[in-house]
């Protein structure tokens, strides 16, 4: 294959910015900084149920406004990670399974009148 037909835009795994590599990768990367994304990622689930359940029984424009930013939030640190890493690595499994017991905190939460 000629250098001719390699295309431009290959991605690298250097084009990821300092601050992703430093604050970010981290604490998807190492096992030992697993127990503080799991904590964050708990963090984060405790915002998202109540978000889904005011949309699922209100349909209040604000809370349907905030929950479709928050998917647009995700979605741009998933293509973030794609752009940077050249696949979905770590964060965005993390980001999948934190929306994943979300959803699911949220069902039990509407289903036993819990939130």
């Amino acid at each position: 294959m000629s250098d001719a037909m390699v295309d431009s835009k290959e991605v690298t795994t250097d084009t990821a910015p300092e601050w992703y590599v430093t604050w970010v990768e981290p604490y998807v990367a190492e096992p030992v900084l697993w127990p503080v994304a799991v904590a964050l990622s708990g963090h984060v689930m405790l915002l998202l149920a109540p978000v889904l359940l005011a949309v699922v029984r209100t349909r209040h424009p604000s809370a349907i406004l905030l929950l479709l930013m928050l998917i647009a939030g995700t979605a741009g640190l998933i293509r973030f990670e794609v752009m940077h890493r050249g696949r979905p690595r770590g964060l965005s499994g993390a980001i999948v399974f934190t929306w994943m017991v979300s959803i699911l905190v949220a069902i039990v939460a509407f289903r036993t009148d819990f939130i």
